[in-house]
């Protein structure tokens, strides 16, 4: 199915089904931020809009920083739970519909020149719960958020002389410029809210993967981000930053 959104909104595209009867795991991409990450607000219109009235229930995992900054009972009402694999494999078995973002911080805090790319920073984790639950991998890549905001560094330096890799279990602090705050470290979409630059915003479904024979973890989680980069790079390839126009090609000569 196609449905697309007129002017600067999200545009979804996918010849998958999104309303699934059955449990899977959802895996899908940082834009920029945690707690303010526009990809979560793509994803939640794209689940609410299309996934039917007889889908499966949804738990959405999230980093434990939620928790740490007090936020995580709220959120919990929400259908979020801590990311870990207790919580993913009861709620697999549950029937539930599990969504789930691999990358963490480490795909939230891309620079801009890594905007159209998908990081899991080696993390295979999500791979190893498909193949326990039994369940699909169902990618989801959505672009564009990586324009509403400029990064100009990770700032994973930064955050290891910090030691934020053992006390908040995050490894980037990123450096940015954004509206209304100018210039930020680890501040703007990870715990404050900012005006978006104007940008076109994509979602496209990949069709439900599943492990094949004799494939374990690492190589099945690898397979399942090399099609999530190769759908970013369909969706992202020509495209000017901002406003997610399109360099006008050539037509070959004759």
């Amino acid at each position: 199915m196609t449905a697309l959104t007129p002017g600067l909104g999200p545009a979804y595209a996918s010849r998958s089904a999104h309303a699934r009867r059955n449990p899977a795991l959802l895996v899908a991409n940082h834009g920029f931020g945690t707690m303010f990450d526009m990809n979560t607000y793509v994803l939640g219109a794209l689940l609410k809009n299309h996934r039917g009235p007889n889908a499966a229930p949804l738990t959405i995992l999230t980093h434990d920083t939620a928790w740490t900054f007090g936020l995580g009972p709220w959120m919990e009402l929400a259908g979020f739970k801590r990311a870990n694999r207790t919580n993913a494999i009861e709620a697999l078995a549950a029937g539930h519909l599990v969504v789930v973002l691999p990358g963490g911080d480490v795909d939230a805090a891309k620079p801009f020149s890594h905007r159209n790319e998908v990081h899991f920073g080696g993390r295979t984790g999500f791979a190893e719960i498909a193949l326990q639950a039994g369940v699909p991998i169902l990618p989801v890549v959505i672009s564009g958020a990586g324009e509403t905001v400029v990064v100009l560094s990770d700032g994973r330096r930064l955050a290891s002389l910090l030691g934020l890799p053992k006390r908040l279990r995050v490894k980037t602090l990123p450096i940015s410029l954004s509206l209304p705050w100018g210039l930020t470290v680890g501040l703007s979409g990870m715990v404050l809210p900012y005006i978006p630059l104007p940008a076109k915003m994509r979602a496209s479904v990949i069709e439900p993967m599943t492990p094949r024979p004799a494939e374990d973890a690492e190589v099945f989680a690898a397979r399942v981000l090399a099609a999530m980069n190769a759908r970013m790079h369909q969706m992202t390839d020509g495209r000017l930053p901002f406003l997610g126009l399109a360099w006008p090609r050539r037509r070959p000569s004759r």
